[in-house]
């Protein structure tokens, strides 16, 4: 017998929530989140219209003609609803932060 020690596998990283966007939503909201109403809605202001929760199960479950996400697991889920929630509420944060 031949025994030796080998190093376990590093597990990979999670992609960002905006690369997760960019390969898993794109293709009909667009990169730059305009959508094509009705079919597609835009998603640019979509922290202001629900919550990141609310954006979870939408992306895990589907809604209307939106295939659910949940192949893809619970963080990647949670990158883009973080992802899509939180960057139109960036952009006002930091609008307030400029009249300051």
């Amino acid at each position: 017998w031949v025994l030796r020690i080998i190093e376990k596998p590093k597990p990979k990283a999670l992609p960002s929530g905006k690369t997760l966007y960019e390969e898993n939503c794109a293709s009909c909201h667009k990169s730059d989140f305009s959508g094509s109403p009705p079919e597609f809605p835009e998603l640019k202001e979509l922290g202001k219209k629900m919550s990141e929760s609310d954006a979870r199960s939408i992306i895990r479950n589907g809604q209307g003609r939106m295939p659910g996400f949940n192949r893809l697991g619970n963080e990647a889920i949670q990158a883009m609803a973080l992802y899509l929630t939180f960057r139109s509420l960036r952009r006002e944060i930091l609008k307030m932060s400029d009249q300051l």
